[in-house]
Parts: C-alpha cells; structure tokens; sequence
C-alpha cells in the first residue's frame, strides 16, 4: 500500500506538472500568436484547437489527475507507515480540482462554447474575439498556478 501512495503522488505530480505546462504554453505563446492573426483566422484556429483537443493524450492527464489525486490522499491518509505527507497530498487534490478543473468547467469552457457558436468570419465573433483572448487568458493563468502549486506541493510532499 505504502508504495502505492508513493507511485500516485509521483505519477500525480507529473501529471500536473505536465498540464500545468500545457496550459502556460497556452499563456505564455499559442494565445498570443492566435491574438496576432487576423481576427477570422483566430477565430477560426482557436474553434479548430477546441475541438482537437478531445484526445487521450490530453483528456486522460487533464481529468484523470483529480480522481488519482484523491486515491493517492486516502492512501496517505490511511497508512501506519512513513511516505508521502498527507496534508500536502490532500491540499493538491483541492488545488488541482478547483484551481484547475474548477476554473476551467466555470471560466473556459462557457468562452469556447460561445466561440463555437460563431461563425469566424462574422463581425460578431470579431467583436466577442477583443474580450474572448484576454478573459480566457486570464483564467488560464491561474488554472496553470493551480497544476504548477499541485505539482509543487506533491513534490514537497514526497521530499519532507
């Protein structure tokens, strides 16, 4: 069992890790470089992104890193021998879920829902475009802290 909590909160701190560093390539250079096309073919790339998303490589770390983060905190929990600290493990699950999963079923997906809607040529997509960058940005940066604290504090708790 000991090497089991072990293994998740390894694998779980990879996996945060790793969406957290899809989502700051997101902040960090794809937005930007969409937000400097003309505004259709933003639109356009950004409606295209929203869809190719739904693949394994993505979805399976995305979402699975929750309910393994919960397994690995109850594991913690309930172990008599020394490993990976459960208060740590147990604030990551919460960080990872809301910070992370949170943020992007309450902030992110209603934007790229409304962007779907839109054909990208149309003066009203150029319009919601100005406000749809900075605002889904925005939210993305703080889902990528949220991944990136996960990360660190299941580092933290497998190091003290």
């Amino acid at each position: 069992m000991d090497s089991l909590a072990h293994s998740l909160v390894f694998l779980t701190a990879i996996t945060s890790a790793l969406v957290g560093g899809v989502l700051f390539a997101f902040s960090t250079f794809v937005m930007p470089a969409l937000h400097r096309l003309p505004t259709a073919q933003g639109v356009a790339a950004m409606q295209s992104i929203n869809v190719t998303v739904f693949t394994p490589w993505v979805m399976v770390p995305f979402v699975g890193t929750a309910p393994l983060l919960v397994v690995a905190a109850a594991l913690v929990w309930t172990t008599s021998e020394p490993g990976p600290r459960p208060v740590e493990t147990s604030f990551a699950a919460l960080v990872y879920a809301f910070g992370c999963l949170g943020i992007t079923r309450a902030r992110n997906v209603p934007r790229n829902e409304h962007l779907e809607k839109l054909p990208a040529e149309s003066n009203e997509a150029a319009e919601y475009w100005a406000e749809y960058v900075p605002g889904w940005n925005r939210w993305n940066h703080a889902r990528t802290a949220a991944c990136l604290l996960a990360s660190a504090l299941l580092i933290r708790a497998l190091t003290a």
